[in-house]
């Protein structure tokens, strides 16, 4: 017998949307993690315009 946490999850990764939603969260947050290496600059310092 299985939790009901496990069933829950199961059928939210068999839904189609559900891939999508967790697909686009795990990408924003990887995002968010990353982006002090993608911009490496402050941006209240870097005041060249």
């Amino acid at each position: 017998m299985e939790t009901p946490t496990r069933q829950a999850f199961r059928r939210f990764l068999k839904s189609p949307s559900g891939k999508v939603g967790l697909g686009l969260t795990l990408a924003l947050v990887l995002l968010a993690l990353f982006v002090p290496l993608l911009l490496p600059y402050d941006p209240s310092t870097d005041r060249d315009y």
